[in-house]
């Protein structure tokens, strides 16, 4: 259950970019190195609500208003992507959620 903004700020960044990071070509630690690169790939990815959030794309069956809120732009939201993903404390802050997932 999500029952706060960090966990939603976490969860966000686990779902649209390190998930897609480990389908980019040369997987995760190739996405990690080259992360602007692998933001912009999943941006472009039309399976992938980043582009959403994070790009130009206006998807009808995308609500993002609650995110909206904690990121204004999408360069915060880039930001605070960069910030999990380089630091990859995203398992540490999800927790046992992710856990009973895998």
């Amino acid at each position: 259950m999500v029952d706060s903004d960090t966990y939603l700020r976490y969860l966000s960044a686990y779902i649209q970019v390190k998930n897609p990071f480990e389908l980019y070509d040369g997987g995760l630690k190739k996405a990690v190195e080259e992360f602007d690169e692998a933001f912009d790939s999943v941006i472009q990815n039309p399976f992938c609500s980043l582009g959403d959030y994070a790009g130009d794309r206006k998807s009808p069956i995308i609500d993002k208003d609650l995110l909206g809120e904690i990121f204004p732009n999408k360069n915060d939201y880039k930001k605070f992507a960069r910030e999990c993903i380089l630091g990859m404390n995203l398992e540490e802050k999800l927790g046992d959620a992710i856990k009973d997932v895998e």
